[in-house]
């Protein structure tokens, strides 16, 4: 990107390409020079306590998920058809509303 190439300067549009390639360029490099004055050192012990830590999480989440009874509903069936809504336990107490949406 820091090559110039035969440009075309009498459209505005390569006009405009041109600087915003210019503009990428500089806050590329100026974000280099950032990064490199305030380098970043992470703990490497750290980050592997954390990594493990969230593998943890997520196989007790995935353990919990397994054990949990899950059934699925379409909420078109549960509007259109009553037989739906009376054979799932609970969801017969609810009263039905009628949806208006708007345009």
């Amino acid at each position: 990107m820091h090559k110039v190439y035969n440009l075309d300067w009498y459209s505005s549009a390569s006009k405009n390409v041109a600087l915003s390639q210019i503009v990428v360029v500089f806050s590329l490099s100026t974000k280099e020079a950032l990064l490199a004055v305030k380098a970043i050192r992470a703990s490497t012990r750290h980050l592997i306590g954390l990594m493990q830590k969230k593998e943890r999480t997520t196989a007790r989440a995935l353990e919990y998920f397994k054990t949990t009874r899950q059934i699925v509903l379409y909420y078109e069936d549960v509007v259109r058809n009553h037989t739906v809504r009376a054979s799932v336990p609970g969801l017969s107490t609810y009263a039905t509303r009628n949806v208006l949406l708007k345009p």
